[in-house]
């Protein structure tokens, strides 16, 4: 990862919760699924933003691409987060 202090990502994270429901479409909550994944950072405000995450994206599900889905799979796999409803 290319962010040295480790402090800062949860308090991004933590941010991004609050910010999810405004606006998001599809591409922006796979996006930020993919950046939480890659980011390899396992603190709970990535469970947290995930689970908002996946809120919108019951929400919205009828708006999602292939392309979109699969980024949400991967990166929900890559953390080891699940979601019945979403699935």
């Amino acid at each position: 990862s290319s962010v040295r202090d480790r402090r800062i990502l949860p308090m991004l994270f933590d941010v991004s919760v609050k910010r999810v429901s405004v606006g998001a479409v599809p591409q922006d909550l796979s996006s930020i699924a993919w950046a939480v994944a890659t980011s390899r950072t396992r603190d709970p405000s990535v469970h947290a933003l995930l689970a908002k995450v996946s809120a919108e994206a019951t929400r919205k599900v009828d708006e999602f691409v292939p392309q979109d889905i699969a980024m949400c799979a991967w990166a929900y796999a890559k953390v080891a987060a699940r979601d019945a409803e979403l699935l």
